[in-house]
């Protein structure tokens, strides 16, 4: 399981937000948790059967150790990658 259908979503409202805070929209900023509860959000609609915390357990594996910030592509792709593991 890759990130590509999460990627695929809509990630407007992200995109702008990122933007008015002065961030750049195609970085993942993990320590900010209204992006860590976008990203619960967009894996939930799309993967029901995932709990909040089992999505929350993968975004802070993936975020262990990582440089901050995280390309948004390989940060969800990590944290896919750690939801398929399951």
């Amino acid at each position: 399981m890759s990130g590509i259908r999460i990627l695929n979503e809509n990630w407007d409202d992200y995109n702008s937000r990122k933007i008015r805070e002065h961030g750049n929209p195609d970085d993942f900023a993990f320590t900010e948790k209204w992006e860590v509860d976008f990203l619960i959000g967009k894996i939930r609609r799309v993967y029901t059967h995932f709990s909040e915390d089992l999505i929350k357990n993968a975004i802070k594996a993936c975020s262990n150790n990582a440089q901050f910030p995280r390309p948004r592509k390989d940060f969800v792709n990590c944290v896919m990658m750690r939801l398929r593991g399951l």
